[in-house]
């Protein structure tokens, strides 16, 4: 996430009761044919600096500068809740235009979640470039605004300079292939024991960072690359996610999880395969189940569809339902953590499965297999899974993957399964030396 020291405002768990300040806000909309490379040309100091988030799905990127309320802790919800009591209620911009990006952990009980309203929030799409603003009082709210409008409308050429992908170095994984390989047959174990319907384990595997690359290259060679995928940069995160964990629209609700996994070219034996059905089945029941309660309906299929990501692929299904009319709107943050982490990354049980995690895999998670997305001020919002990423660490640059872990796994099919999804994003982001 941004670097919200700097943030107007900032909240933890500790402070939520405090007043605040009632901060300003005002929205603009214009017409721009394509600005969403313009966009990322423009802010690229910032994004290259990480002053800046993005998120690209489809054919719209939201662009998130500068951070005006902050929050770090373990409740998110209220959180989110705080964050929107903190814009006056007279402020101009739209309460759906007015959106708090965030990251949530894999262990959303142990590990802190993080929200900020951002200062400057562009949305792009095909035709319309969308500038929302926050900030002490109403002058500065029309300096912002006027200041995204000149860039926008500067006239400039994108022109981008020669950027660096990564350099391609040796991989060094933090646990030696033999231990991790006991690990996974530990869990199968368990599992034939009884004890869990599934677990899933991680790798995490790193490589000297030489410095000399550019975010923005990285970004764009994602997107280009997996135009299905959320691609995000937060934080020190970048990556390319293929998951949907929830969105929320009004009262329209959607989730696409993925479980089971092959080489792309083996996409009708994975659709064929009883263990990857099975796998699959765990989490969609799963994600049914903890749904319906908010539902006046949920629509399930009875079996899942293929879906591409680069050299791999995976089942996939996708669920929609209706909110029940409750008198109030359920939001986004809250149908995410009723969900989350689902058996596509932790397990069956749920609690049982991120317990024995946290036991027998190092390092932790943190971010990792965690929620990255956006809740506008009335709930609508969406959250994907964080995974296909790269994180930017001091001296290295690490990956991590994961693979679940059923009765009938092996552990060196797994561990094939492991290096492809790794290598689906190294090959992306990184050029031989």
């Amino acid at each position: 996430m941004l670097n919200t020291s700097s943030a107007l405002v900032s909240f933890n768990d500790e402070n939520l009761s405090d007043s605040s300040l009632q901060l300003k806000t005002s929205h603009v909309e214009v017409m721009h044919e394509d600005a969403r490379e313009l966009l990322i040309f423009l802010y690229q100091d910032q994004l290259e600096n990480d002053d800046a988030s993005i998120l690209i799905k489809d054919d719209t990127l939201n662009l998130f500068v500068g951070s005006a309320i902050s929050y770090r802790g373990l409740k998110p919800v209220d959180g989110a809740t705080k964050i929107k009591s903190s814009v006056a209620t007279d402020s101009l911009a739209p309460r759906t235009k007015l959106k708090i990006l965030g990251t949530l952990p894999f262990d959303v009980q142990g590990d802190p979640s993080q929200l900020y309203l951002p200062t400057l929030a562009i949305t792009a799409t095909p035709s319309r470039v969308a500038i929302t603003v926050v900030a002490v009082d109403d002058q500065q709210c029309n300096d912002l605004i006027s200041d995204a409008i000149r860039k926008l409308t500067s006239g400039v050429t994108v022109s981008w300079p020669n950027r660096a992908l990564l350099e391609r170095l040796e991989l060094t994984y933090f646990d030696d292939e033999p231990g991790w390989l006991r690990s996974v047959q530990y869990a199968l174990d368990q599992i034939n024991f009884g004890n869990f319907d599934k677990i899933v384990l991680s790798r995490q595997a790193s490589m000297p960072q030489t410095g000399g690359f550019s975010r923005t290259a990285i970004i764009n060679q994602l997107n280009q690359t997996y135009p299905q995928a959320l691609t995000f940069s937060t934080n020190n995160l970048i990556g390319a996610s293929p998951e949907l964990l929830i969105e929320v629209t009004q009262s329209h609700i959607q989730s696409h999880p993925l479980a089971g996994t092959a080489p792309k070219d083996q996409a009708k034996k994975l659709q064929a395969s009883t263990k990857d059905q099975r796998e699959h089945k765990y989490v969609t029941t799963f994600i049914k189940n903890r749904l319906l309660p908010f539902c006046q309906y949920l629509t399930v299929p009875d079996s899942p569809s293929i879906s591409d990501f680069g050299n791999i692929c995976h089942l996939g299904t996708r669920i929609a339902g209706e909110l029940i009319n409750s008198g109030r709107h359920i939001s986004s943050l809250e149908l995410l953590l009723a969900i989350h982490p689902t058996p596509a990354v932790a397990g069956l049980p749920q609690d049982q499965a991120i317990a024995f995690i946290q036991r027998y895999e190092s390092p932790s998670r943190h971010l990792y297999a965690g929620a990255v997305g956006y809740e506008d001020f009335e709930g609508n919002g969406q959250w994907h899974l964080i995974i296909r990423t790269i994180a930017i660490l001091e001296n290295s640059i690490a990956f991590q993957a994961g693979v679940g872990l059923v009765a009938e796994s092996n552990p060196l099919s797994e561990l094939l399964e492991l290096e492809e999804k790794i290598n689906s994003v190294l090959t992306i982001t990184s050029t031989s030396t």
